[in-house]
């Protein structure tokens, strides 16, 4: 726990000393169009992918792991999520989904985030999985890339379903969270869980026929 506390502090410390020497910060008011990919190799993955379509727009799949667009949220890091209930409420035409996404930290910051098993082999922004900041959304308003699956998606389902109920982590799962709870006001994982409440809400709420007019005209 100390150990992964300590990381994740590290790297806080670090992304804001960085966003305070950059020019841009972390949530911009006005964003028309996506920014290009951090990494070469999502560059590469979305080149790829958007040669054949734009975005994913088949049936989603228990624990499907994607990349959101920016055309839903506004924020200087990309954002990864897994479903984790495919099929969550259909009605009329839309298929609701339930999705859980992914920090842009490479350990957890609170007993509801989950380090992956596999973590070392993959981006720093895919490794934690926020369980406490699962949304819903229209799956067919959602403009996202499919990525392959995740192999935990059942852990994860489980970290929500502890996080949802307020109950106690599994004995199996609680070693890759971090359990420290946040006891002072000045805390730096609560203004990193509003940033990041602040990303996925954007998310929930442009994912709606509302916000999606667009796509007619």
């Amino acid at each position: 726990m100390a150990k992964s506390l300590a990381t994740w502090l590290d790297e806080r410390e670090l992304d804001l000393k960085l966003r305070d020497d950059g020019d841009e910060p972390f949530i911009t008011e006005d964003q028309d169009s996506p920014k290009e990919p951090v990494t070469e190799e999502e560059a590469q993955a979305i080149k790829e992918l958007t040669t054949v379509a734009p975005f994913d727009k088949t049936d989603p799949t228990f624990g499907q792991f994607i990349m959101i667009s920016r055309r839903h949220f506004n924020g200087i890091f990309p954002l990864h999520a897994v479903v984790i209930n495919p099929a969550w409420m259909e009605d009329e035409g839309n298929k609701v989904v339930q999705l859980v996404p992914f920090s842009w930290y490479s350990a957890p910051a609170t007993s509801y985030e989950l380090l992956l098993k596999d973590a070392k082999d993959r981006s720093p922004y895919v490794r934690v999985a926020c369980a406490w900041a699962s949304i819903t959304v229209d799956w067919w308003k959602l403009d996202s890339w499919n990525l392959g699956e995740i192999e935990e998606a059942e852990s994860i389902r489980d970290l929500f379903q502890s996080a949802f109920m307020g109950t106690d982590v599994s004995e199996d799962l609680i070693d890759r969270t971090c359990p420290a709870p946040i006891v002072h006001s000045k805390d730096p994982r609560i203004e990193y869980q509003s940033e990041m409440s602040r990303v996925v809400n954007g998310v929930q709420q442009t994912a709606t026929e509302e916000y999606h007019t667009w796509l007619r005209d």
